[in-house]
């Protein structure tokens, strides 16, 4: 990988460091961007769990 970061640094005279501080910048992005929406999607699985739980026990009366 790094070879190939060098060719474009080259290519388009842009500095390593900088292509390397971008693509570390993109990476914590996308990290913080899963951190956020895996809460969302976890609750999402709760809810759904407890109102087909929900449904179940009132289907079958359970306890009562």
């Amino acid at each position: 990988m790094e070879e190939k970061l060098q060719e474009l640094a080259e290519k388009y005279e842009i500095p390593l460091e900088l292509i390397t501080a971008a693509i570390e910048l993109e990476k914590q992005e996308i990290f913080k961007q899963k951190r956020k929406t895996a809460p969302t999607k976890l609750l999402e699985m709760i809810e759904r769990y407890t109102d087909s739980s929900q449904s179940f026990m009132e289907d079958t009366n359970y306890g009562t």
